[in-house]
């Protein structure tokens, strides 16, 4: 699988028959994403022991986004639709992927799509102490009942 230590580990471990458990397959998830071998994570899917599911499509989905490989993305988007085709995440990575290699004509088909399908986005949240009290904000709300102070400052 490769000279990077942790897969040549991963490697023995399976020649060993020692049975990798998730959290073993998460840290070759990591260094695969560190290490921009995205490929190799592809491969370590087909081999686990159990199916992946919709959140590993998903880590890996925003490991490609950061390696900027768009076929890549796309197999992972679809393999990651097919196990929650109703997952907004999917079309959002997607398109997120497609503006940021100036490819704004599939982004803005990927959230047409994603409307067409009516599926919405959760908005970003933030939680925040002060004093003991915990405020709550969302994204583009504005019911704090210190909105208006907080936007001052």
């Amino acid at each position: 699988m490769g000279t990077f230590p942790l897969l040549s580990a991963f490697d023995d471990m399976r020649l060993a028959r020692v049975r990798p458990d998730a959290v073993t397959f998460l840290l070759v998830f990591s260094a695969c994403n560190n290490g921009g071998r995205l490929e190799e994570a592809m491969k370590v899917i087909q081999t686990m022991p159990f199916r992946a599911d919709a959140l590993i499509y998903k880590t890996l989905l925003c490991a490609c986004k950061a390696h900027r490989n768009i076929p890549l993305v796309e197999d992972m988007a679809r393999q990651g639709l097919e196990l929650d085709p109703s997952g907004p995440a999917f079309y959002v990575l997607l398109a997120n992927l497609y503006e940021d290699s100036g490819r704004h004509d599939l982004g803005e088909k990927t959230l047409k799509e994603m409307r067409e399908k009516r599926l919405m986005k959760n908005p970003s949240q933030s939680w925040v102490e002060i004093r003991n009290k915990v405020h709550l904000f969302v994204a583009g709300e504005r019911s704090h009942p210190q909105i208006n102070e907080i936007m001052r400052k």
